[in-house]
């Protein structure tokens, strides 16, 4: 149920990463995982590989970064997370490339038995990015919670694609995705919620939410829900808006001048999100991207 990008990863495979934590280890330190693209006309398809044994605890914070150079490079890239029976992990992927880039993702996490899975998608740079993350709730009483933040300017396209698939009962996801959009930047959200027959008292919750800082900015949310169960609560909802013209006459007629009060209000719009990060590091990190998109 991958896309093609999954067998040119696999064909074309260039390294990766290696992360295991045994039984009952709770890593003290976030796991940091960089990848770095140098120069331009550049292909690189690594996968990453974290594996959790039951009771452990980690955070793994994955970054993507790389120069703005002149000829176009490619990334593909893979993650792969397995989280043993009451397993703890926060995983991070910080996708900030240079504008020669054009990137394809796609993710998987498989829950077991009482685990726990906080999932943070974030897409700021590459011309094109396209991500598929598709999260299985495998063993009774797992939960994942996933927290996407898109900020795109000039003519960024982003696509991010996301599964939540209930495959027992007692399971729990709750997802939410902000995006921001300026000049001509485009975005398209595709969601569904999965819970598959027998996996009752299932609860699940997916919202998208959309702001638009310019009139040639656009965005698309298709969420949706398959439901084969009759004992559950799945919720979903997706808005698109521009930035509240009054908000903006509140703040100015203080003496805000026009780029800060935009700030305030694209900071104020993230903020659920960024609230919902377990780390003090990474939310920084979004705040500074904000603060560096806005100008």
């Amino acid at each position: 149920d991958y896309d093609r990008y999954v067998a040119i990863g696999a064909a074309l495979r260039s390294g990766g990463a290696f992360v295991w934590v045994p039984d009952r280890v709770a890593a003290e330190m976030p796991i940091r995982i960089f990848q770095w693209l140098d120069g331009g006309g550049r292909l690189a398809a690594p996968r990453t590989v974290v594996m959790l044994g039951k009771e452990s605890r980690a955070t793994v914070i994955e970054e993507q970064l790389s120069t703005n150079a002149d000829g176009a490079s490619f990334h593909d890239g893979g993650t792969e997370c397995f989280l043993g029976d009451g397993a703890r992990l926060v995983y991070g992927t910080l996708q900030d490339w240079g504008r020669n880039v054009y990137h394809c993702s796609n993710h998987r996490a498989r829950v077991g038995a009482g685990a726990e899975l906080q999932w943070i998608q974030t897409m700021l740079g590459a011309q094109m990015a396209k991500a598929n993350a598709y999260f299985d709730l495998a063993g009774e009483g797992s939960q994942a919670f996933v927290n996407g933040f898109l900020f795109g300017d000039e003519r960024q396209h982003f696509h991010l694609h996301t599964l939540q698939r209930h495959l027992v009962p007692h399971t729990t996801s709750d997802l939410l995705i902000k995006s921001c959009l300026k000049d001509r930047a485009r975005s398209v959200y595709q969601g569904l919620i999965q819970v598959s027959e027998g996996a009752q008292r299932t609860d699940a919750y997916q919202a998208n939410r959309n702001l638009l800082l310019s009139e040639s900015a656009r965005a698309d949310s298709i969420p949706g829900l398959e439901i084969l169960a009759n004992d559950v609560r799945c919720t979903h909802g997706a808005t698109i808006g521009h930035v509240d013209a009054e908000q903006m006459y509140y703040l100015m007629a203080r003496g805000l001048p026009r780029l800060e009060a935009q700030r305030l209000i694209v900071e104020g719009f993230f903020a659920p999100v960024l609230d919902r990060i377990p780390l003090e590091g990474v939310r920084e990190q979004l705040r500074d991207a904000i603060r560096h998109k806005i100008g």
